[in-house]
């Protein structure tokens, strides 16, 4: 079940897709008084795939991304963040995992840097985000090392290593949790698809 704060950035994402939507339509029609949103102008297909996409993204990276693809295309200046207190520490400690994914995060020296301490962290990530801290590191991890997977040629080991694990049946194990495979056998079968590609 979805808490209010993930429902809240879903909206939020939404919104900035129709933002973006309408100012790429600016660029080719002049804007029509009263036009419906983007987002009641697609098909049902499309408007799930938006869905499914917002769902499965970090929401708090996609927030930042189409903003500033937003202001770049409309070279319109920040607005004053409206942010609560609680969604720009959130917000925080999301950046600080992505900048360092591949280090040694350890909890209570994050939880100092946002003026907090371990037990109150934890409750704090847990109920904003949806999930515990651990988990979130994992899969932000695992979504870094799919794609070195199918990108780098390095070793499975090395790649799980390059991305922040310390053992490599930990990365495994994990990354079978959350891909429903192993690493070698995710690679495989990105290899097989591309090498069975009509040219």
């Amino acid at each position: 079940m979805k808490n209010e704060f993930t429902l809240t950035n879903e909206k939020k994402c939404r919104a900035l897709i129709d933002q973006l939507a309408d100012a790429f339509a600016g660029f080719y029609d002049p804007p029509a008084s009263g036009a419906a949103p983007f987002s009641a102008r697609i098909d049902s297909l499309c408007r799930n795939r938006i869905d499914r996409w917002i769902e499965a993204q970090d929401g708090y990276v996609l927030q930042t991304v189409l903003t500033g693809l937003l202001h770049q295309l409309t070279g319109k200046n920040e607005s004053p963040d409206t942010l609560s207190y609680g969604e720009k520490r959130l917000r925080k400690v999301t950046e600080y995992v992505h900048l360092h994914y591949r280090d040694e995060i350890r909890l209570q020296s994050l939880a100092l840097h946002i003026g907090m301490t371990e037990p109150a962290f934890c409750r704090f990530f847990k109920k904003a985000a949806g999930e515990p801290f651990t988990a979130y590191v994992n899969k932000i991890r695992i979504e870094h090392a799919a794609e070195q997977l199918l990108n780098d040629g390095d070793s499975v080991s090395g790649i799980g290593y390059a991305c922040g694990f310390n053992t490599i049946d930990y990365f495994i194990r994990i990354f079978k949790k959350l891909k429903g495979c192993t690493p070698g056998e995710y690679r495989k079968m990105f290899t097989e698809k591309t090498n069975h590609k009509i040219p």
